[in-house]
């Protein structure tokens, strides 16, 4: 099920492996071929803090020695975001 799920948000990211790490109150987080991290919101209260974090992480980014998620590929609507594993 999570697989088709990728393969429909992310084609681009020709998904071979999905494995749910996280089933949060907020979002499904699923680990794809250990390269890629993909968070689908689960309300639309969700969505409108993704497009927030989407906004602030690459100032975040700059702003900090660390490394920041930053999110490469983004579903229509914020429905799910995709970012290289940290």
């Amino acid at each position: 099920m999570t697989l088709a799920v990728v393969e429909e948000l992310f084609p681009q990211l020709q998904p071979r492996e999905v494995v749910a790490i996280e089933e949060g109150w907020d979002s499904l987080v699923l680990d794809v071929d250990g390269e890629w991290i993909v968070r689908i919101p689960r309300r639309d209260p969700v969505r409108e803090t993704i497009e927030m974090e989407a906004r602030l992480l690459p100032e975040l980014a700059r702003a900090v020695p660390l490394p920041v998620p930053r999110f490469e590929h983004v579903a229509e609507d914020f429905r799910a975001v995709a970012y290289r594993k940290l």
